[in-house]
């Protein structure tokens, strides 16, 4: 598996609408945490980059200190 999603799976796994959810792919794009793929087919598919991927790693570790300390 590549790990690529489309935008439509995307939409539906965040309950997003399609120009929100376009605002924050720019976003992530910006910051190179996604790269996007298109091809032939009218559909653009999205992979987390290796920075994304640390990024996301950082954030969840940054989370679970953060509810540890509350405890």
């Amino acid at each position: 598996m590549t790990g690529e999603i489309t935008f439509r799976e995307v939409k539906e796994l965040t309950n997003s609408t399609d120009g929100n959810l376009s605002v924050h792919i720019s976003k992530l794009e910006e910051a190179r945490y996604l790269s996007i793929n298109k091809n032939f087919f009218p559909r653009t598919r999205y992979n987390l980059t290796e920075k994304g991927k640390k990024s996301f790693v950082d954030y969840v570790n940054i989370l679970d200190n953060f509810i540890k300390q509350s405890l």
